[in-house]
Protein backbone atom coordinates (compact mmCIF):
# COMPACT_ATOMS: atom_id res chain seq x y z
CA UNK A 1 0.00 0.00 0.00
CA UNK A 2 3.38 2.06 0.44
CA UNK A 3 3.39 2.46 -3.28
CA UNK A 4 -0.16 3.57 -3.51
CA UNK A 5 -0.09 6.34 -1.00
CA UNK A 6 3.16 7.72 -3.00
CA UNK A 7 1.89 7.82 -6.47
CA UNK A 8 -1.76 9.07 -4.98
CA UNK A 9 -0.09 11.45 -3.38
CA UNK A 10 2.07 12.44 -6.27
CA UNK A 11 -0.42 12.33 -8.46
CA UNK A 12 -2.41 15.36 -6.43
CA UNK A 13 0.91 17.02 -6.55
CA UNK A 14 0.83 17.43 -10.33
CA UNK A 15 -2.65 18.64 -10.65
CA UNK A 16 -6.01 17.90 -9.21
CA UNK A 17 -6.26 14.24 -10.06
CA UNK A 18 -10.17 13.02 -10.84
CA UNK A 19 -11.33 10.26 -8.66
CA UNK A 20 -11.58 7.70 -11.59
CA UNK A 21 -8.10 7.89 -11.90
CA UNK A 22 -7.26 7.33 -8.23
CA UNK A 23 -9.00 3.88 -8.92
CA UNK A 24 -6.63 3.60 -12.30
CA UNK A 25 -3.52 4.04 -10.04
CA UNK A 26 -4.74 1.44 -7.62
CA UNK A 27 -5.36 -0.77 -10.11
CA UNK A 28 -1.96 -0.37 -11.74
CA UNK A 29 0.12 0.26 -8.81
CA UNK A 30 -1.47 -2.90 -6.95
CA UNK A 31 -2.09 -5.31 -9.44
CA UNK A 32 -5.94 -5.32 -9.35
CA UNK A 33 -7.96 -7.07 -11.66
CA UNK A 34 -11.25 -5.93 -10.09
CA UNK A 35 -11.98 -2.16 -11.44
CA UNK A 36 -14.70 -2.34 -8.43
CA UNK A 37 -11.64 -3.87 -6.13
CA UNK A 38 -9.36 -1.08 -7.72
CA UNK A 39 -12.02 1.61 -6.46
CA UNK A 40 -12.76 0.08 -2.84
CA UNK A 41 -8.42 0.28 -2.52
CA UNK A 42 -8.38 3.80 -3.84
CA UNK A 43 -11.61 5.16 -1.44
CA UNK A 44 -9.44 3.63 1.38
CA UNK A 45 -6.17 5.37 0.92
CA UNK A 46 -8.20 8.34 0.25
CA UNK A 47 -10.01 8.34 2.90
CA UNK A 48 -6.69 8.01 5.44
CA UNK A 49 -5.15 11.18 3.50
CA UNK A 50 -7.95 13.30 3.85
CA UNK A 51 -7.77 12.25 7.46
CA UNK A 52 -4.09 12.97 7.89
CA UNK A 53 -5.12 16.58 5.66
CA UNK A 54 -2.58 14.94 3.15
CA UNK A 55 -5.15 15.84 0.13
CA UNK A 56 -7.94 17.76 0.14
CA UNK A 57 -11.29 16.95 -2.19
CA UNK A 58 -12.86 19.64 -4.48
CA UNK A 59 -16.14 19.14 -6.71
CA UNK A 60 -16.44 21.11 -10.19
CA UNK A 61 -18.69 21.32 -13.16
CA UNK A 62 -16.86 21.09 -15.66
CA UNK A 63 -13.06 21.08 -15.74
CA UNK A 64 -11.17 22.04 -12.00
CA UNK A 65 -10.54 25.37 -11.26
CA UNK A 66 -7.33 26.88 -9.26
CA UNK A 67 -10.55 29.08 -7.30
CA UNK A 68 -12.05 26.42 -5.94
CA UNK A 69 -12.61 25.69 -2.30
CA UNK A 70 -12.10 22.28 -0.77
CA UNK A 71 -15.44 20.23 -0.03
CA UNK A 72 -16.59 20.42 4.02
CA UNK A 73 -15.31 17.60 6.02
CA UNK A 74 -18.65 16.34 7.07
CA UNK A 75 -19.07 15.61 2.80
CA UNK A 76 -15.98 13.92 1.95
CA UNK A 77 -17.04 10.76 3.56
CA UNK A 78 -20.36 10.73 1.79
CA UNK A 79 -18.60 11.59 -1.91
CA UNK A 80 -15.93 9.07 -1.43
CA UNK A 81 -18.90 6.28 -0.85
CA UNK A 82 -20.50 7.47 -4.04
CA UNK A 83 -19.92 5.69 -6.36
CA UNK A 84 -20.83 8.58 -9.15
CA UNK A 85 -17.39 10.32 -7.72
CA UNK A 86 -15.72 7.65 -9.43
CA UNK A 87 -17.20 7.81 -13.19
CA UNK A 88 -15.25 9.85 -15.38
CA UNK A 89 -17.65 12.84 -16.49
CA UNK A 90 -19.16 12.47 -19.87
CA UNK A 91 -20.20 15.40 -20.46
CA UNK A 92 -18.67 19.15 -20.88
CA UNK A 93 -20.10 20.57 -17.48
CA UNK A 94 -21.08 17.49 -15.59
CA UNK A 95 -20.10 17.21 -12.19
CA UNK A 96 -16.89 15.55 -11.04
CA UNK A 97 -15.16 15.08 -7.80
CA UNK A 98 -10.76 15.52 -7.86
CA UNK A 99 -8.47 15.95 -5.00
CA UNK A 100 -5.10 17.32 -4.88
CA UNK A 101 -2.27 17.17 -2.10
CA UNK A 102 -2.08 19.50 0.66
CA UNK A 103 0.75 21.33 1.33
CA UNK A 104 1.34 19.15 4.43
CA UNK A 105 0.68 16.33 1.63
CA UNK A 106 3.44 17.12 -0.05
CA UNK A 107 5.61 17.90 2.91
CA UNK A 108 4.85 14.18 3.75
CA UNK A 109 5.43 13.06 0.29
CA UNK A 110 9.38 14.74 0.29
CA UNK A 111 9.42 13.64 3.34
CA UNK A 112 9.00 9.89 2.69
CA UNK A 113 9.78 9.22 -0.77
CA UNK A 114 12.50 11.89 -0.98
CA UNK A 115 15.08 11.85 1.52
CA UNK A 116 13.52 14.86 3.06
CA UNK A 117 14.58 17.33 0.27
CA UNK A 118 11.62 19.82 -0.87
CA UNK A 119 11.78 19.24 -4.86
CA UNK A 120 10.17 22.93 -4.86
CA UNK A 121 8.37 24.99 -3.33
CA UNK A 122 4.59 24.93 -3.97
Amino acid sequence: MADLVKDLLWSGIEDFTGLWDAAFTARATDEITSPEMARDRARSVLNSLLAEELIALYQFRGLPRNDAAPVSPEHRVEMLHDDESWVVPEEENAVSVWYDTTEKGFERYCALYNGGVLLYRR
